[in-house]
């Protein structure tokens, strides 16, 4: 096998981009749950597994990045006994 082989097409990896960006605004402002407000950056694909991940920085710090699974961006988490998305968008 070629080390090319266990990769995605660019184009796949493109298209998992334009699906995150429909469904996580870049340049919008989202709160976490219990750590403040952030800027979603962009988008960066994780060379391990190439997952499409959230960059993004803490409104008051934003040359800070931090980076999270898509997946975990998304996903409900229990707080205060309630489920509660991990970001809602504010702005």
């Amino acid at each position: 096998m070629k080390i090319d082989d266990k990769h995605k097409p660019m184009s796949d990896l493109k298209q998992q981009m334009a699906d995150a960006a429909a469904k996580v605004e870049p340049g919008a402002l989202y709160r976490h749950y219990r750590a403040g407000d952030f800027r979603v950056q962009g988008f960066v694909i994780l060379e391990a597994d190439e997952t499409v991940a959230v960059r993004y920085a803490k409104v008051e710090e934003p040359d800070v990045a931090f980076v999270r699974a898509l997946s975990s961006w998304l996903e409900t988490v229990e707080f205060n006994g309630k489920n509660v998305l991990r970001f809602t968008k504010i702005i």
